[in-house]
């Protein structure tokens, strides 16, 4: 089996750039099994880190050198907390947010 992502990463080279999503706390979930809260961050992860700037949503260009080039945790496979790599051969750039909040319905104003 080959991941999508290498196999565009194969096919179009720099010119797809990948994104990834994280966040610091809150909840995930979806419209069958409701919310549940995401696990703490461990210290120094990259989502720790991303939270000490204080904003509520950042979004970080891993193609540029950075503070996130070497092993780090981030949770951006359903928020699992265990997973190190160099990120930036994995995903190009992150969007992290502070507090996450599963989807939910959609309301008409």
């Amino acid at each position: 089996t080959i991941p999508m992502g290498e196999a565009i990463h194969k096919a179009y080279g720099k010119k797809c750039y990948t994104i990834g999503f994280a966040a610091h706390h809150g909840n995930k979930g979806n419209l069958l099994w409701g919310p549940f809260p995401i696990p703490e961050p461990p210290a120094d992860s990259i989502e720790d880190q991303l939270m000490r700037y204080g904003e509520p949503l950042l979004f970080v260009d891993l193609r540029k050198r950075g503070p996130f080039h070497d092993k780090l945790q981030l949770g951006i496979l359903g928020y699992s907390r265990t997973m190190v790599a160099k990120w930036p051969s994995v995903i190009d750039g992150l969007v992290f947010h502070a507090e996450n909040a599963p989807a939910g319905p959609m309301q008409r104003k």
